[in-house]
């Protein structure tokens, strides 16, 4: 998030995805949340909304604010969000908004069911950006905003957490943030398709269990040769192996963690995710 000017984590690590990178897996369009042209511009952030593996997990943006807000007075806010498309973020949690603070708070749990305004919404959404919209009536003179999912477990809503097994993981992608006292000013639709292109992850690869112990186990729909590819999340290599139609991996040897994989054919990527032992 130091990369983004302006902006910063406030709770856990969410993510910054732009063009401009030479690391593959932050890269756009294509990056380990699957395929997305922004929204607008080179640029966009991405946070996890939900993890079942630990309570209450949820990754949280904050930024100063151009302006400190008037009390009593309304303000209209609106953004883009998109689904991740990948299989391993399987889960959609409602509950997404933002929340005003007068102080700023990088590093803090804020995971405190309150924020001024949130969507019922659950964003299932994985080929075009959905628009966000909302207003609220400052109580505060607020320097800074948060954005993400600020309920707990037991107060949100979850659907389509499809991945066999016990891991179930929600992520989104968040553009063109705007907060105004003038509702014209963040009029936009985020509604256009933006060019996801899912025939790019192959639906005949399978990679289990996630989380992982000792083993990962990759099943391929055909007899194409593969390269499987395994990164910690500063993108330093782990593993890498060349395969045919399946493979098992030995993990005991790897320290407990999340993890980024890539699995390439002789075209490019076929698919990239997040997994994780434990």
């Amino acid at each position: 998030m130091e990369r983004a000017n302006g902006w910063y984590s406030v709770n856990l690590s969410p993510d910054y995805f732009n063009s401009c990178s030479s690391v593959f897996n932050v890269d756009v369009p294509t990056n380990y949340t699957g395929y997305a042209n922004p929204a607008e511009g080179t640029a966009y952030m991405g946070l996890a909304t939900f993890l079942n593996t630990t309570p209450n997990y949820r990754e949280i943006l904050g930024s100063e604010l151009n302006q400190i807000l008037i009390p009593g007075t309304k303000y209209y806010i609106t953004a883009c969000i998109i689904r991740a498309d990948t299989i391993v973020a399987d889960c959609a949690a409602d509950k997404f908004g933002f929340k005003f603070s007068k102080t700023y708070w990088p590093n803090s749990n804020v995971i405190d069911n309150i924020s001024h305004f949130h969507s019922d919404s659950t964003y299932l959404d994985k080929t075009s950006w959905t628009t966000i919209s909302g207003s609220f009536v400052a109580d505060s003179a607020y320097q800074y905003i948060y954005i993400g999912n600020f309920y707990t477990d037991s107060n949100i809503n979850l659907i389509q957490c499809s991945i066999p097994g016990s891991y179930h993981f929600g992520y989104n992608l968040i553009d063109m943030i705007c907060v105004s006292v003038d509702s014209m000013t963040c009029a936009f639709n985020c509604n256009s398709n933006v060019g996801f292109e899912d025939n790019l992850i192959s639906k005949e690869i399978i990679i289990y269990p996630n989380p992982f112990d000792e083993k990962i186990y990759i099943d391929m729909g055909d007899n194409s040769k593969l390269e499987f590819s395994l990164f910690d999340l500063s993108s330093k290599p782990i593993l890498h192996y060349e395969f045919i139609k399946s493979i098992t991996i030995d993990t005991k040897n790897l320290p407990n963690g999340m993890y980024i994989y890539r699995i390439l054919n002789k075209n490019g990527i076929v698919e990239m995710g997040k997994i994780v032992k434990q």
